[in-house]
């Protein structure tokens, strides 16, 4: 095991083809040690669709896409899934294959996420992110897919669940407050489309929109800790 401790029970499951055991194990504490004392004070993270994560140092984690670079593949095999013979030798294979995508996706997706969540928590000891609607932002047709591929609320709750491990304190932004379309020079609201990228002020602020959410956001974070 990768984990030093007690292990205390095993699950086996069948997923796409594949048996696995996940092992849960009493620790005493944590598989990696953290530098307490080279933690920056906060960071704000703003999620969105071109970049999965930008912290509000400027540091950027694009997203993935899993779905959709294996979307055309994921198709065509629905296709040939659909015309063939419910519970045939041919169907079954094809069936076996589609579940197999699909947690090819599911794992690439996880993987990310906790690399996100993994160095914002042990980076930063203040974090702050959006409390997304996110039922609501699937609502819309044509980034329903891309929304749910991204994965919003996993990163929250892997963030969430880690800082509650490393000590961090995570603070969770109203959900109306402005990120996007407030200036974090003057604090000055704009009109701010998706299509809009950047952000230009008359206090003569010109800042990538996604880098100054972030920058609001751990504003936010730092004036309203608990």
């Amino acid at each position: 095991l990768r984990l030093t401790g007690t292990p205390k029970q095993v699950t086996i499951s069948y997923k796409a083809g594949k048996w696995f055991a996940s092992i849960m194990v009493e620790i005493t504490k944590l598989p990696k040690d953290i530098d307490y004392t080279t933690r920056k004070p906060s960071v704000g993270i703003d999620m969105g669709i071109k970049d999965l994560a930008v912290l509000s140092d400027g540091i950027t984690f694009p997203s993935l896409n899993a779905l959709k670079s294996k979307q055309k593949k994921l198709t065509k095999l629905q296709r040939k899934l659909a015309k063939q013979q419910i519970g045939s030798n041919a169907y079954n294979r094809t069936k076996l294959k589609i579940q197999k995508l699909h947690f090819y996706v599911v794992k690439q997706r996880e993987a990310m996420l906790h690399e996100i969540s993994d160095y914002v928590t042990e980076h930063y000891d203040l974090i702050t992110i959006e409390d997304l609607n996110i039922k609501g932002m699937v609502k819309n047709r044509k980034l329903s897919r891309t929304i749910s591929d991204v994965g919003f609320g996993k990163l929250r709750e892997y963030i969430e669940y880690k800082a509650h491990l490393r000590g961090n304190t995570v603070v969770i932004a109203d959900r109306f407050f402005p990120s996007s379309k407030m200036c974090s020079g003057c604090a000055t609201l704009h009109s701010m489309p998706l299509h809009v990228r950047e952000m230009n002020c008359g206090c003569g602020l010109a800042i990538d929109r996604d880098l100054n959410a972030a920058i609001n956001l751990d504003n936010y974070g730092l004036k309203y800790r608990p």
